[in-house]
């Protein structure tokens, strides 16, 4: 529960215990705790088997979401972009409040869990007055959380991820109308894996999803 709006994710049921009611009861469970915490909208990316369940509890599609995977790796140039760096313990009060209008809420907390976790994988790309204008964080699977104002500076965040080791070739989830991170993800290798529903309950969320939102944090956390 972001505040402004919550994100539901993974959910799943065993296979031999499927057509019973269990994710619906899940389900159930989890709107009667949101609706008990006043959350003004409700978002999620779900899969053709999950649909019909959210269309139900009435979601709506409010877009696209695109799974995509470095399948062939390009080759780095020799000398990576200036302008990226590891975040500092003093840049991070600044990180939260740089995402936060991108977003559409304050993510403070998932972003410092994904630091302490590997505060090498977490980058910065800086404009020409020093301040931050994107910011990648590189999952040992997964390129995202990631921000970018313009499409040359998550290019920059781009080249420094991938020079990263990874403990297979990583994804990214992105908007189906994001075209500028879908064309330089093509660019580098990525193809789209599969497609899902992203979908939501209740108020509009302002956010910029199809424009400075390069990458989710993952399928689960948005």
């Amino acid at each position: 529960d972001y505040g402004p709006f919550a994100y539901i994710g993974l959910m799943c049921v065993h296979p031999d215990m499927q057509q019973k009611g269990i994710g619906g009861l899940l389900f159930e469970q989890l709107l009667a705790w949101l609706k008990a915490h006043q959350c003004p909208a409700i978002l999620l990316d779900a899969s053709a088997a999950g649909a019909p369940l959210y269309h139900h509890a009435g979601f709506i599609e409010d877009d696209t979401t695109v799974v995509l995977r470095q399948t062939q790796p390009a080759p780095l140039p020799p000398q990576l972009p200036p302008g990226v760096s590891i975040l500092s313990n003093e840049d991070f009060p600044t990180l939260v409040a740089f995402d936060a209008p991108h977003f559409g809420a304050n993510r403070g907390d998932l972003l410092a869990s994904y630091r302490a976790s590997a505060p090498e994988r977490v980058l910065i790309a800086r404009d020409t007055y020093g301040h931050i204008a994107g910011y990648l964080i590189a999952q040992p699977t997964t390129l995202g959380p990631w921000v970018a104002r313009t499409a040359e500076d998550a290019e920059r965040l781009l080249l420094h991820a991938l020079a990263l080791p990874f403990k297979k070739e990583p994804g990214v989830f992105v908007s189906a109308h994001n075209l500028a991170a879908l064309q330089l993800l093509t660019g580098y290798g990525f193809s789209q894996q599969r497609t899902l529903s992203h979908m939501r309950k209740g108020k509009p969320v302002q956010r910029n999803r199809q424009t400075t939102l390069y990458g989710q944090a993952s399928l689960g956390w948005g």
